[in-house]
């Protein structure tokens, strides 16, 4: 059985890519490996779960992402998505080959392993997806040492 990965993005598209990831959203044979000709995102393209980003369903992610979705859309030049996939390997090629191309900056990147009560907080940092240390916890264990912070 494989574990699941869930991803929640707010991404401020850069103008040129909002017409292709509102393809990507709207159209029904718009797929990464035919939205754009960039290099990086048709390297995206061949990871057989690609498709999972952003139309994974949701699952085994914290309970409150059911109760508060983040639709899969564009307003304000902003793309908000969440979804899961089975393969952190697809997370991170999207991290390294989507998000520094399409995307003007990260407002909120958070990536949850379902095994975890947490999840880590990313972001968009001189061209590369990192990580920011801190974590939002959705376990019950009032121990943990983790940071929380807040989801506007």
């Amino acid at each position: 059985m494989g574990m699941y990965y869930s991803l929640r993005c707010k991404l401020k598209l850069k103008q040129e890519f909002i017409p292709q990831i509102d393809s990507l959203l709207n159209d029904a044979d718009a797929e990464w490996s035919n939205i754009t000709d960039i290099e990086s995102i048709k390297d995206y393209s061949t990871d057989s779960r690609s498709s999972f980003i952003p139309f994974g369903v949701l699952a085994y992610s914290p309970d409150n992402w059911d109760d508060e979705p983040w639709r899969n859309e564009i307003e304000d030049d902003i793309w908000t998505f969440q979804c899961s996939v089975k393969t952190s390997s697809t997370i991170r090629s999207f991290f390294k080959n989507v998000v520094p191309v399409i995307s003007e900056k990260s407002l909120h990147i958070e990536y949850f392993y379902e095994e975890n009560d947490f999840a880590d907080l990313y972001e968009l940092r001189d061209g590369a997806v990192v990580a920011t240390g801190e974590k939002i916890k959705y376990g019950y264990k009032d121990e943990d040492p983790w940071r929380l912070v807040q989801i506007e």
